[in-house]
């Protein structure tokens, strides 16, 4: 039997959770970036994005609790249910709930949750519909969070026998719309306070150029803010169109 180094593991629990975006639009592009906050400690951060046969684009962004293997190991079951939801053609509205199932099923203490963004972009990407489970709400560059008036507590906190259609809201004809996780803000300022969530849209704008956020940039802004670096895994995608879309 071939043990498998520590570090090959980290890699390959990270190739699984963040696989390779399936969009065929030629005017958007999704780009990411992810640090786990200790050195090999995986992260149970997650995210996907794939464009459907109709034209729209569904995304995600998740946060499974703890650090290590385990949550590792449950944030790419949550990532690879989402897309087998997403593909299979369930309704929108009922992934997160099909996901939290999901959850419960795999969590391997019984005590296990994630915080949970779903997007569903429309076919002429001129809307968006946000639903939140717990989750940090997305920014638009030049408009700030899009806050998801439905949202929902965390999966597998309390489930929810409802189906929470989620909040839809504008894009415009260009636009740049930045995912995260907590840990991107949750840092140590230079007074040792921790930042808050609604430190997220200033920065944002602050780093975009031309309309659109490259997610290192993002965090060598949140970076400059706290010296003690990150108390928590980060994760970062950002969906963009460009003027050609």
């Amino acid at each position: 039997m071939t043990i498998t180094p520590r570090h090959d593991d980290a890699r390959l629990f990270e190739r699984a959770l963040l696989p390779t975006p399936q969009l065929v639009h030629p005017g958007l592009r999704f780009e990411t970036a992810l640090i786990s906050s200790r050195a090999g400690i995986v992260s149970g951060d997650f995210f996907d994005c794939i464009q459907l046969d109709d034209g729209r684009v569904r995304a995600v962004i998740g946060d499974v609790s703890g650090h290590g293997t385990d949550e590792a190991a449950l944030g790419v079951s949550l990532r690879a249910g989402w897309r087998a939801l997403v593909v299979a053609g369930l309704d929108d509205d009922d992934v997160l709930g099909g996901l939290e199932r999901l959850l419960e099923c795999e969590r391997p203490r019984g005590d296990e949750y994630a915080t949970v963004c779903d997007l569903t972009i429309s076919a002429d990407l001129g809307h968006v519909i946000v639903r939140s489970a717990g989750h940090p709400p997305p920014v638009l560059v030049d408009t700030g969070p899009l806050l998801d008036r439905h949202r929902r507590t965390p999966l597998g906190v309390a489930r929810r026998t409802d189906r929470p259609a989620g909040t839809a809201f504008p894009l415009g004809s260009t636009w740049s719309l930045v995912l995260y996780t907590d840990g991107l803000f949750e840092i140590r300022d230079y007074a040792g306070e921790i930042l808050p969530m609604e430190a997220v849209g200033p920065a944002v704008d602050r780093v975009a150029v031309d309309g659109t956020v490259h997610p290192r940039r993002l965090l060598a802004e949140f970076a400059s803010r706290g010296p003690a670096g990150w108390r928590d895994d980060v994760a970062v995608g950002v969906l963009s169109t460009t003027p050609t879309a």
